[in-house]
């Protein structure tokens, strides 16, 4: 019993030593805060608590446009001129995240008396947004460097060069020429430090050891990369704005906030201290990517569209607040214009759509904003942002349930596309496709799509020829019932005869059948038959043509001695070269190899019908000869003129100088939409060309290519297919032919067993 106690005695000093150490240790006090740091500190929180108070008159405001659109460059140059804010909702101690980016140019000297100072705070969307990118980028670092020690991170971290160009969009560069803060330097050293790739490769081997660091650890690492910074400073970015950076402390502030920001790996709190920027002034950098499949033409513009370009857009909006930069205590509730962020995701139906640019502008208070706005609206964009948020409110009409909704949803954005129209272009082209869409618009649509198919199929000869098999049907029936009334027994038939015409009728359809396979292997794109040896012969002519447009292009952006009307000809010379190869392949191999082999095949069925042994009913051979003749529509003439004449009004100009509003960036129309087929066709608008159109502006090489594949298979099916839906037709009759043939004779009958029949 005695040591029983003792040990208990024993564990109570234990435990009450232990918690006198824990004690000790927490009631040490924090190292002292410097002054410069303590000051500012003050300052913000100062600034902070008058904010907090009108944070719920905070408006939403957007700075909307696709990559390149001037987006970053207004952004840029308020953000050269403004503090950077605690968020109202966060302590002192937390990091503020200032503002999504877009990448751009800045040119700081359009804005320098605008000044202004902004408080940002982003929202949970920016953190889904960046998961996926992010995850994928820590699993490509881990995956390389497990299990390795610090020494050898900066050779393991060569594979995480593959997604440079992640990194590179994620982390924007700028040229800060008026970075008198420490919050715009740190912003400086971070971008700017992605460039100077040693800081990632640091970041790399910090996240391959899955902790927190210590001190020393950090100090090491970066060191590393300082030393290899200096002695192989990286040189100027393809924007021209990069300076090698000589302070060591701004190029440990750019590896950290890369760590925080994107990586998610803790900094140690010593580093901060260092820097004299407390964890209250740290600044958590998000730079999202914008839409890159077509770029603005003119880059010297300094806004050159606020619309939405994708329907695959999405608006991350953060809220703002204004400060007035004359008296901080007396804050003015004024919305910012934010970045707009470009992902490939469709905005939840149940997210609110956000004011237009002219509804914000229209806001009380927003003078200041408007001023600033003016390059802007001098441009014309406001109108267009205007047009397309209610465009966009259209769409977002109704429930996708029910049908007419459906409908009423396309008519008003169509509507609303040839409103813009009309207004904007003045060219005949233009006003005749307004006419389209506008008579596209007047009616329901279904009756309306009806009449538009029926009106082509008529064109293309398919009508006629089922009205003819419909006719030739309603006679046999008019001739039966004759003979019915008359009582008239019908001509018999010998077994011979019967045989004879079962076996006719089996060869024609054989022979049928055989013509739409072969035509259906011609227009299939994985198979080797027809001649799609001949036509990669024409995609190296293409390719060769489309690199070389892509190259003068840049030679032009860049100064080249090529003028734009060059390019553009060069360009649009290749494409009607390729589209009149194909449609003349095409057309030869129709019209010179298959059909003429089948009509001599229907000309000896045709032959062998009429010289039938034995008795014959007059209806049914002249009913049979009928069938066996050759379709006229699938005369070699007819069909080559049906091929080589596809619908292709010169006045539809491929050329990128043309303003064909059928290629304009902001309004994609839906091309895989029934009703917009037959309506181009109806009138004579060729989407082939339409597509090409699309494609060249702005498009890279590969993109080019592909539209022409998808275009080359498009033009082989419709050139083959009424021919397919003549022939299909025309092989059931023959089918119902046999059938009612078979039905009054019987096998039994005539004296003999068909197996196959």
């Amino acid at each position: 019993m005695t040591g029983r106690s003792e040990n208990m005695r024993d564990d109570v000093r234990s435990h009450a030593a232990h918690a006198e150490r824990l004690r000790a240790r927490h009631s040490t006090p924090p190292p002292d805060e410097p002054e410069r740091a303590r000051r500012t500190r003050e300052k913000l929180l100062e600034v902070a608590a008058a904010i907090e108070a009108e944070a719920a008159a905070a408006v939403l405001g957007a700075l909307r446009g696709r990559y390149d659109s001037g987006k970053s460059t207004l952004l840029g140059n308020l953000l050269g001129n403004i503090r950077l804010l605690p968020a109202a909702d966060e302590p002192a101690t937390a990091h503020t995240t200032t503002l999504v980016l877009v990448p751009g140019e800045v040119r700081q000297a359009q804005l320098a008396d605008d000044r202004v100072d902004l408080h940002f705070m982003d929202g949970p969307q920016v953190d889904r947004c960046l998961a996926d990118l992010r995850d994928r980028l820590v699993r490509v670092v881990r995956g390389n460097l497990d299990d390795r020690d610090t020494a050898d991170a900066l050779a393991a971290c060569e594979p995480v060069r593959q997604h440079w160009d992640e990194f590179d969009r994620l982390c924007a560069t700028y040229l800060w020429r008026s970075a008198s803060t420490p919050e715009l330097e740190a912003r400086e050293a971070a971008l700017e430090m992605v460039l100077l790739r040693d800081a990632l490769w640091a970041a790399g081997g910090l996240l391959g050891q899955r902790r927190s660091l210590t001190w020393a650890q950090w100090r090491e690492t970066c060191a590393a990369g300082e030393t290899r910074a200096a002695s192989q400073p990286y040189p100027a970015s393809r924007r021209g704005h990069v300076r090698a950076l000589s302070d060591p402390a701004l190029v440990r502030a750019g590896a950290a906030l890369i760590l925080e920001a994107v990586c998610r790996v803790e900094v140690p709190p010593e580093f901060w201290a260092e820097l004299e920027l407390d964890q209250g002034q740290a600044v958590e950098l998000r730079d999202l990517p914008g839409t890159r499949a077509r770029r603005s033409r003119n880059r010297d513009r300094f806004v050159a569209d606020l619309a939405v370009r994708d329907a695959h857009a999405v608006l991350d909006l953060v809220q703002a607040q204004h400060v007035s930069a004359d008296d901080a205590r007396s804050p003015s509730p004024v919305p910012a214009i934010l970045a707009i962020t470009h992902f490939d995701q469709v905005r939840p139906p149940q997210d609110p759509l956000p004011p237009t640019l002219a509804e914000l502008l229209a806001t009380p208070g927003n003078e200041r904003l408007a001023g600033i706005c003016g390059l802007v609206e001098r441009e014309g964009s406001i109108e267009k942002a205007a047009f397309v948020s209610s465009v966009r409110a259209l769409a977002a009409a109704g429930t996708p349930d029910d049908g007419q909704q459906v409908w009423s949803q396309r008519r008003l954005r169509w509507q609303g596309v040839a409103a813009h129209l009309r207004q904007t272009d003045r060219s005949v082209r233009a006003q005749a496709f307004t006419t389209v869409i506008e008579d596209y618009c007047r009616d329901d649509g279904i009756g309306r799509l009806r009449r538009l198919l029926g009106r082509h199929l008529q064109e293309r000869g398919l009508a006629t020829k089922l009205a003819r098999l419909a006719a030739l049907r309603a006679e046999l029936d008019e001739l039966d019932g004759r003979h019915a009334e008359q009582m008239a027994p019908p001509v018999s038939m010998t077994d011979e005869t019967y045989r004879a015409l079962q076996g006719i009728i089996r060869e024609a359809r054989r022979k049928g059948s055989g013509l739409a396979r072969q035509i259906r292997s011609f227009t299939d794109p994985l198979s080797e038959q027809g001649p799609l040896a001949e036509l990669r012969a024409l995609d190296d002519r293409l390719v060769s043509r489309v690199l070389a447009w892509d190259t003068h292009r840049h030679l032009r952006v860049n100064g080249g001695p090529r003028s734009v009307a060059d390019l553009e000809e060069t360009f649009h010379l290749a494409v009607n070269d390729i589209v009149a190869d194909v449609r003349t392949t095409i057309a030869d191999q129709l019209a010179d190899t298959w059909l003429p082999a089948a009509a001599s095949d229907f000309a000896e069925l045709r032959t062998a019908a009429q010289t039938v042994p034995g008795p014959v009913d007059p209806d049914v051979a002249r009913r049979l000869r009928d069938l066996m003749a050759l379709p006229p529509a699938l005369a070699p003439d007819l069909l080559r003129q049906k091929v080589t004449g596809w619908p292709n009004p010169p006045a539809w100009d491929l050329r990128v100088s043309s303003a064909a509003p059928y290629a304009s960036d902001p309004y994609p129309l839906p091309w895989d939409d029934p009703g917009l087929k037959a309506t181009l066709l109806l009138h004579e608008l060729d989407p082939t060309r339409m597509w090409y159109a699309a494609a060249i502006r702005g498009a890279s090489a590969q993109r080019v290519l592909q539209v022409v594949q998808e275009q080359r298979i498009t033009l082989m099916a419709g050139a083959a297919g009424w021919v397919l839906e003549i022939l299909d037709a025309w092989i059931a009759e023959l089918a119902l032919f046999e059938r009612e043939l078979e039905a009054p004779m019987g096998g039994s009958d005539n004296g003999f067993e068909d197996e196959e029949w």
